[in-house]
């Protein structure tokens, strides 16, 4: 087999063709001599494709093939129709495509500036909230709306055996994430007796 098939069937397995559709998208291009069973006996060794009228310009094909789903990576371009292929490859070598990647952000996501309670014992441990009576500590922290809130959250933490302290900071959320009363953080406190009546 020569230099151009192995090219030929490299280029085909890198795009996931097969011989069947490589021959339909050379079709749709006007390459002639590229019948499926043309291809089949050249990929088995058996005949060389003719040179200068097949194997170079379908060698030349997959490689603009190559180069505009290169361009596209991270994504796989979809090459299963060949019309579809054919109108997709051209439209990208006029520059009648292009890419355009946006991040979406969830629905009311801003950057609010908030107060963040770390662990003083256990560092970059940060307060998650009160979970079964107990201080939850994570990576991901509550965020605190105010500094009078956070500052009271501190002192109870410090009352049950918890030293930590505050520090401010902006992140992107949403309003409703934001704890702005000792309650979103899981505190609840019980009025006590002292025995009497």
């Amino acid at each position: 087999m020569g230099t151009f098939e192995n090219r030929i069937e490299h280029k085909a397995d890198q795009l996931g063709w097969t011989t069947g559709f490589v021959a339909s998208v050379a079709n749709k291009f006007g390459i002639r001599g590229a019948s499926e069973a043309s291809l089949s006996k050249a990929f088995n060794k058996t005949k060389e494709l003719p040179t200068h009228e097949t194997a170079l310009p379908l060698d030349q094909l997959l490689g603009r093939f190559l180069k505009m789903c290169e361009r596209f990576e991270p994504f796989t371009l979809r090459l299963d129709d060949p019309d579809q292929a054919k109108q997709l490859l051209e439209d990208f070598e006029v520059g009648n495509l292009a890419v355009s990647v946006t991040r979406q952000e969830s629905p009311g996501t801003l950057i609010h500036a908030v107060f963040i309670i770390e662990n003083l014992i256990e560092r970059n441990q940060l307060f998650e909230g009160i979970q079964n009576g107990e201080p939850s500590w994570g990576t991901e922290a509550t965020p605190i709306k105010g500094r009078a809130i956070a500052d009271a959250a501190v002192k109870v933490l410090h009352d049950m055996g918890y030293p930590c302290h505050v520090f401010s900071t902006r992140v992107r959320t949403t309003e409703t994430k934001i704890a702005k009363t000792l309650l979103d953080l899981g505190f609840v406190f019980q009025e006590q007796t002292n025995g009497t009546d």
